[in-house]
């Protein structure tokens, strides 16, 4: 295990980031930008997020997180429409912390 993510500064950074890009997907999604959905393959998105590289530990999180939520159905777009779908709460999104 990477000993680097119990240093306060790394934490710190990486809030940040993930914020950034969450804010700027809720942004983006509020206003409509965009599709409720793009749609890819799965081996679309594991070649996006570069997935041997999050296996062996060496991704970016906030480029981990903005694959993610690129390829996420955007519940707080406009056009979404859904059924049976349970929305999250914002602050669930930095559970994991």
């Amino acid at each position: 295990m990477n000993d680097g993510v119990y240093d306060t500064r790394f934490f710190r950074e990486m809030c940040e980031r993930l914020g950034d890009v969450i804010g700027r997907d809720l942004e983006a999604s509020a206003s409509g930008a965009g599709p409720v959905l793009e749609q890819r393959s799965v081996e679309a998105i594991l070649t996006a997020l570069d997935f041997e590289r999050v296996v062996a530990g060496g991704a970016d999180l906030g480029e981990l997180a903005a694959v993610v939520l690129a390829h996420s159905n955007r519940l707080r777009h406009p056009r979404y429409m859904g059924h049976q779908v349970a929305v999250p709460m914002l602050p669930s999104v930095m559970n994991w912390i």
